[in-house]
């Protein structure tokens, strides 16, 4: 089984920031390179030229593709091609939204327990959650998920099921019951 993942560096935002916290990713993935595995990271900015040394110090170039920029449509084409079966998020400030459309789209989820991270994520079902600097946390969750098959398509069903949650009808549905 080999297991892609896709990090959307700046999908709404076009910088590579720290908060993001992908030079930990690259320190994560690093940890378990005796996995089948490959990353797929979109978008520049000021830190490219560290995650790609990181990338390097540790020997993964065959392993992530840095695609750069792209616009919506450009992504979005990129994540149907490569089908990835899982999303790894270590950042450290709150982007729900990076987490929303892996987990409409039936990835596993492993991310930090920032903000609405833990409203969409629940660990032991459709993925994992783990403080954004803790590297063996992470790497222990995908681990677990990517020498499991059985594991991770559980994961990655549960994920569909747990994003019906957030579909703007049902949430809408909602406000309607609590405001009307």
């Amino acid at each position: 089984m080999n297991c892609k993942f896709i990090v959307r560096r700046g999908y709404l935002c076009r910088a590579v920031h720290a908060q993001k916290n992908l030079v930990e990713l690259v320190e994560i993935l690093a940890l378990v390179q005796d996995l089948p595995w490959r990353c797929v990271m979109l978008g520049d900015g000021p830190l490219l030229d560290i995650i790609k040394h990181t990338i390097a110090a540790h020997h993964l170039e065959e392993r992530f593709y840095l695609p750069g920029w792209g616009d919506h449509k450009t992504s979005h084409d990129l994540f149907d091609a490569e089908r990835p079966c899982s999303s790894c998020l270590p950042s450290r400030r709150d982007y729900p939204w990076l987490v929303c459309k892996p987990s409409a789209s039936g990835l596993a989820i492993v991310a930090s327990r920032a903000g609405g991270n833990v409203d969409l994520v629940d660990p032991g079902s459709n993925g994992s959650l783990a403080d954004s600097d803790d590297r063996e946390a992470f790497s222990s969750a995908l681990r677990s998920l990517l020498s499991d098959r059985e594991a991770l398509l559980n994961a990655r069903r549960a994920s569909l099921v747990r994003a019906r949650r957030f579909d703007i009808r049902t949430v809408a549905d909602q406000y309607e019951t609590i405001f009307l």
